[in-house]
């Protein structure tokens, strides 16, 4: 098609210089000119047509852009090579008082005195203690806390060197153990006692001095 009318222009544009040239009349230079001009327009037509299908039919290079692309950026993680910081067993401080013996008892007379001797124990907080299977201690005597034996939270404990039954009282929120020992075992008026759980580990310590004049020693 582009072709047909490529040569139906240079037919035109022949027609219309003959036309100017070879007819002497008024009208034939106006008629050639305007030919010769339809002509021209032809021919830029068919150069124009020509172009555009050339290149959209693969005639002429086409530039392909490449699709947009987003590149994310990371940075590495960097493996730590320190330690990893160890959690830290939280350790109760329940060793709140002691009140050691300060004579000899004599274990067939007054085995009960030894019932003035005795080692408390207290729970500020809201949390309740496993104790049993739990020991005082002081390297030379040990005393273990009964097995299923709990110190609940807001209550006190009291362990007295002498023989007795074992109370609780929730009224006052209090317990009472008796070790069944008829002589004293803290020594007085200074000493070292520890507190530790089942497997051995020290939950508290307390060394204590009782002032002079005093009876007891508060942790």
């Amino acid at each position: 098609m582009h072709s047909s009318v490529a040569v139906a222009g240079i037919v035109i544009g022949v027609i219309g210089v003959i036309v100017a040239l070879a007819v002497r009349t008024r009208w034939a230079r106006p008629v050639g000119g305007t030919l010769l001009i339809v002509a021209v327009a032809m021919e830029v037509f068919t150069l124009s047509s020509h172009t555009g299908s050339g290149q959209a039919a693969g005639g002429g290079p086409t530039t392909h852009l490449p699709p947009t692309s987003i590149v994310v950026t990371t940075t590495p993680t960097i493996p730590s090579t320190s330690r990893p910081t160890p959690s830290v067993q939280f350790a109760p401080h329940l060793l709140a008082a002691i009140h050691p013996g300060n004579s000899a008892v004599d274990p067939v007379i007054k085995a009960n005195t030894a019932n003035k001797e005795f080692v408390r124990l207290s729970n500020s907080g809201t949390q309740a203690y496993h104790i049993g299977g739990w020991r005082i201690s002081n390297g030379s005597v040990t005393y273990i806390f009964p097995v299923g034996q709990t110190l609940p939270g807001g209550w006190t404990l009291v362990v007295r060197t002498g023989p007795g039954t074992n109370t609780s009282s929730p009224l006052s929120k209090s317990i009472v153990l008796h070790w069944g020992r008829s002589t004293y075992a803290w020594p007085f008026p200074k000493g070292t006692i520890a507190l530790r759980d089942a497997k051995g580990h020290l939950i508290n310590t307390c060394r204590y001095s009782v002032p002079k004049g005093k009876n007891s020693y508060t942790c």
